[in-house]
């Protein structure tokens, strides 16, 4: 188990939800700035929480997210992710983007009837839960794999 992922090593995980095409475009528009690691040879390298994001990217595209809203987000979507493919059974499971000046903000809600208490504001409500579930099994599974590993190993070491 690794967590350095090449291009496409990520296609392949993500079950060809993205092409290592849309990887270099997204890096050519700077969409992909703080996400990866260059290695010696100039080849791009991918954490598996990198690849959990990226695995979302097309679903929230399809959810009628625009791309520079999502990669804006990147880290909250990752923090949730992270966070639901771990412990689904977690509240906040609903997320809302609204506008804010001239960029997004955004809200978690345990149930989607709070977003009438938000209502003015307007903006894209979405399951984070739906989400979760539409990944691919590939993804959360390497994912949790290698959360697991992790954390044995750190619990391991402090006992010793």
């Amino acid at each position: 188990m690794s967590d350095a992922f090449s291009p496409s090593k990520v296609v392949k995980l993500v079950e060809n939800s993205l092409s290592v095409d849309n990887l270099r475009d997204w890096r050519r528009r700077g969409l992909l700035d703080g996400i990866g690691q260059q290695d010696n040879r100039g080849r791009w390298n991918y954490s598996i929480g990198e690849v959990l994001f990226l695995s979302s990217v097309p679903i929230l595209i399809e959810m009628g997210l625009e791309l520079k809203t999502i990669f804006d987000h990147e880290l909250n979507f990752k923090m949730y992710l992270h966070s639901l493919v771990r412990q689904p059974d977690q509240p906040n499971r609903f997320m809302l983007l609204y506008p804010k000046g001239n960029q997004f903000s955004h809200a978690l809600l345990e149930q989607p009837n709070e977003m009438m208490e938000k209502s003015d504001i307007g903006g894209f409500l979405f399951s984070l839960e739906g989400l979760v579930q539409r990944l691919p099994s590939s993804v959360k599974n390497e994912f949790r794999s290698f959360w697991n590993a992790t954390n044995t190993a750190v619990i391991k070491e402090a006992n010793e």
